[in-house]
């Protein structure tokens, strides 16, 4: 109401997928109607008609599979995959509709109200990515989107409590340690910044305190280490004492890098670990999702469904990096996805835009052996200094492959 009021627009109330982020869960008879409820007042409707028409034949999960393909077609290059790559966090398998994949949000749900994943927004980004998906119908609706393999889950934290729930007690330590730090860094002048064609970087100086530096960082580690302990009450597991373990570790290596610990100037992991404990902040990428420590000895953020073995990827198309999970599939099912996306999807290699403008030559035979994998969608993560799709870390095109994603 208020759109159409502030538009001048009766009758109009914003895009279907905005009306569908705003409304879902609020309740319908038939959880079709969900969906057709808002067609008649989207202001994109024409788009919409492309993919979606009242059709009381078609079931929840076909009508809903028409939403995710016109959420797929969105406008802003990337930004359609993104929302499908999150909406997976949002609805474990146990709980989708019966025969919805996982790229496909189920709308008979409220969405939670969970900070978005952090990324970095840095120049070094290659902008404006788009690429091609397609979705095959058979053997049954499985999206195809070409990336690059990133990492493996390794060890995980226990799933942290929303931080405004967090008993202030239990923090109050991290807090004045931080405040110390950010003392410091004041004594030497604040954080400065250098930068390059790659992008804007945040510097501090310590030096004359470096032993202090030292301390204060170690103290907050130990702190943040203490917590995690502390947030399981079940026992500890092996996962969870090699996170503790790894995390230390690499928090010291951030001190020896001179990291900014704490404040607004601080970026990545560091930043997220802050947002969780500065009681100022009202939310934080942790709330509700685990710490994560991959097979290379980086750490971030996952959904709190991750499982060890969960591989994280950067999709063409997606600025979040993405966890997948990888699935069985039937030989004679996997062999008919196989062929229709190596056809589909095998010829757009050479042309996904800025990425390979100046990169390999492609090949029909390339087409017929790049690797498919089968995966469902676990949701977005995020792993400290990784760009997806950097200037300087540009794929190779043997690092390229299609991700198959039921």
């Amino acid at each position: 109401m208020n759109f159409a009021f502030m538009s001048g627009t009766p009758g109009v109330a914003g895009s279907l997928l905005g009306l569908l982020q705003s409304r879902r869960g609020l309740g319908a008879t038939d959880p079709r109607d969900i969906i057709y409820a808002n067609l008649g007042i989207a202001n994109d409707r024409e788009m919409v008609g492309q993919f979606i028409r009242v059709d009381y034949g078609k079931s929840v999960v076909e009508v809903y599979g028409d939403v995710a393909r016109y959420i797929l077609a969105h406008q802003r290059p990337g930004y359609g995959l993104e929302v499908l790559m999150g909406v997976a966090e949002e609805m474990p398998a146990a709980e989708r509709a019966e025969g919805l994949r996982s790229w496909t949000p189920d709308w008979r749900f409220p969405a939670p109200y969970r900070t978005e994943m952090y990324k970095d927004k840095r120049m070094s980004r290659v902008k404006g990515m788009q690429a091609r998906r397609v979705v095959v119908e058979e053997p049954e609706m499985v999206l195809g989107v070409l990336g690059v393999c990133v990492d493996t889950v390794g060890s995980l934290s226990m799933p942290l409590p929303v931080s405004e729930t967090v008993d202030l007690e239990n923090r109050m330590e991290l807090p004045r340690i931080m405040a110390d730090i950010a003392a410091l860094y004041q004594k030497g002048g604040g954080v400065w910044w250098s930068g390059d064609s790659f992008g804007q970087y945040p510097h501090i100086s310590v030096r004359g305190r470096e032993k202090e530096s030292k301390g204060l960082c170690r103290a907050y580690a130990d702190g943040w280490a203490a917590f995690l302990r502390d947030t399981d009450k079940n026992g500890h597991s092996p996962q969870e004492i090699a996170l503790v373990k790894g995390f230390i570790s690499w928090l010291d290596q951030q001190v020896e890098k001179q990291r900014i610990f704490v404040g607004a100037d601080s970026d990545g992991l560091m930043r997220v670990l802050y947002d969780y404990m500065h009681p100022v902040v009202p939310s934080s990428a942790l709330d509700g999702r685990r710490l994560v420590g991959t097979s290379s000895g980086r750490f971030g953020v996952v959904p709190a469904q991750a499982r060890k073995g969960d591989v994280v990827v950067d999709l063409l198309g997606c600025e979040t990096p993405v966890l997948l999970r990888s699935v069985t599939v039937a030989d004679k099912e996997k062999a008919s996805a196989d062929l229709s996306l190596r056809n589909a999807l095998g010829s757009e290699f050479p042309d996904v835009g800025p990425l390979f403008t100046t990169g390999p030559e492609w090949s029909s035979e390339d087409d017929q052996s790049v690797e498919i994998g089968h995966f469902e969608v676990v949701g977005t993560c995020y792993l400290d200094g990784h760009v997806g799709w950097g200037l300087q870390e540009m794929p190779t095109k043997d690092q390229i492959k299609i991700f198959a994603l039921h």
